[in-house]
């Protein structure tokens, strides 16, 4: 009833007035409408010689499906899906057209090549698939790579408290000596103070006086001395605890940067990058 039609060349249908007759020797079932058949295979060969394959296809599955058993459908229905590179459905027809009844042994040889063509096509075209995918995907994880954010946060740095050199040094002797005035100053003004010594022919009132101012004296002093080593202590406190340590080779540390926080005696810096 229908002729297999290439990307060449297409041989125009058999007469539909023979295509009538070897239907009407069928039994009904296998023939169920010969002539919208006829009509969905006109428009398949005139979509195949636009090269709209797919539209061609959609009107070969209709006419197959009104003439279920016609070996030409079949052919040129496997052939279009080849074209299409559906091998899986190219493969399914090229199988039923080997099983139709009306294939002879030369066509089932023929229909035989074709299936060993198709399957060397899907391998290949299974294959390329593959490594297109392993490329896309090599591709988009540079593209992650390259654009990715990298947040890089430094190792806590603790910067100890507790600087000892020479001013804190110094600042510290001074306390120690001002105490020590202090100290000493006013165990001797106490000592002196004439409070509670009565005046007799021994200690007289000029006497008192001497000792009096002796005892004032020592106590400005011993304020004084108190005073500056107080003073000092608090100094030798600040210079201490106020800066940083030296390092473990005792040099001077690195300057605190912005983003230092300060906690208790020392700071802690973290930094993001």
């Amino acid at each position: 009833m229908f002729k297999t039609f290439t990307a060449l060349a297409i041989a125009l249908p058999l007469s539909w007035a023979m295509a009538s007759t070897a239907a009407a020797q069928k039994p009904a079932e296998e023939s169920l409408d010969p002539a919208a058949a006829k009509a969905h295979f006109g428009k398949a060969k005139e979509f195949y010689l636009a090269g709209n394959y797919k539209a061609a296809k959609t009107e070969l599955e209709e006419a197959q499906r009104l003439d279920p058993n016609a070996k030409e459908l079949v052919l040129n229905l496997a052939n279009v899906c080849e074209k299409l590179a559906s091998y899986d459905e190219a493969l399914k027809w090229f199988t039923f057209y080997k099983g139709l009844p009306s294939v002879t042994p030369e066509e089932q040889t023929k229909a035989d090549a074709s299936l060993r063509r198709i399957e060397g096509a899907k391998r290949t075209a299974d294959e390329d698939a593959a490594k297109r995918k392993a490329e896309e995907d090599a591709r988009h994880q540079a593209e992650l790579e390259k654009n990715k954010t990298v947040v890089v946060i430094e190792k806590p740095v603790v910067r100890k408290s507790g600087r000892v050199d020479a001013l804190t040094l110094g600042a510290a002797g001074i306390g120690v000596v001002g105490l020590g005035v202090g100290t000493i100053f006013g165990l001797k003004a106490l000592s002196d103070d004439p409070a509670g010594v009565k005046l007799t022919s021994s200690f007289t009132y000029a006497d008192y006086v001497a000792r009096h101012d002796k005892a004032s004296q020592s106590a400005t002093i011993s304020t004084v001395g108190f005073g500056i080593g107080l003073a000092a202590t608090v100094g030798a406190a600040i210079l201490y605890f106020a800066r940083p340590a030296h390092d473990e080779n005792g040099e001077e540390p690195p300057p605190a940067k912005a983003g230092d926080v300060n906690v208790g005696f020392g700071s802690l810096s973290v930094r993001f990058q």
